[in-house]
């Protein structure tokens, strides 16, 4: 599933909420006719792709591959994903987001991914697993 489908289709679907028909060729934006049906069905859209995105963000495979592409190190997917099925999304998120942080700083001395399972293992979180 592709995110930018959806973000296009809300687009369009505000769209047609602010301007429902043309008049004389000018826009005519108080013109409210089926604006309740187009707002309706904008609403839904918007908490269907709410949902999708929620949904897919907290899947083991979608933080996986954020975590593998973030770090720089796409080699280790499947020990992120063990580590994704593990641990919970928020403490990953926030990990990664220091690391970045701190690479962005300069304070990284070794690599991305070795300062992110070194925050882990501050908070004590499973680091290592068995084969």
């Amino acid at each position: 599933m592709t995110v930018d489908p959806i973000n296009e289709t809300l687009k369009k679907k505000k769209e047609q909420l602010t301007v429902n028909s043309t008049v004389n060729g000018h826009k005519d934006i108080n013109n409210t006719n089926n604006s309740n049906t187009v707002k309706e069905e904008y609403e839904e859209l918007e908490k269907k792709a709410d949902g999708y995105l929620n949904e897919l963000q907290f899947h083991p495979e979608y933080i996986a591959d954020k975590l593998s592409r973030e770090l720089s190190d796409e080699k280790s997917k499947g020990y992120y994903l063990l580590l994704a099925k593990n641990t919970s999304p928020d403490i990953l998120f926030e990990a990664l987001s220091f690391t970045k942080l701190a690479h962005s700083e300069g304070n990284i001395r070794s690599t991305k991914w070795a300062y992110f399972r070194g925050i882990l293992k501050k908070q004590n979180i499973k680091t290592k697993f068995n084969k």
